[in-house]
């Protein structure tokens, strides 16, 4: 079950930052409800990924493994870190470009 909640990790985490990096691509073209749709699907696939390296460490520690635990927790919690600034900062910096979009019009 590890395993596949690695994978389910690293999918979310991809698509919580290459859902803002289209939109920001395609600020022109979009259209309010689909930049929101964007933004909302971005937001909670960071939270789901999460979600998913908190079920990780519930089951390394059900499972009694406190070794993989003390060799994998400074990394997660880096890479948490990592995923929670990045897809912040895309999301604001795709805000920002939407609001002077409609403003400009």
């Amino acid at each position: 079950m590890s395993g596949e909640l690695n994978v389910i990790s690293l999918v979310l985490g991809f698509i919580a930052w290459i859902l803002p990096i289209i939109s920001l691509i395609r600020v022109q073209e979009l259209s309010t409800s689909r930049w929101a749709v964007y933004l909302m699907i971005s937001l909670c696939s960071c939270a789901v990924s999460l979600l998913a390296q908190i079920y990780q460490y519930y089951f390394m520690v059900r499972n009694e493994d406190i070794s993989a635990l003390i060799d994998t927790n400074g990394v997660a919690a880096f890479a948490a870190t990592v995923l929670v600034i990045v897809t912040f900062i895309l999301n604001v910096t795709n805000l920002i470009m939407y609001r002077h979009r409609t403003r400009s019009n």
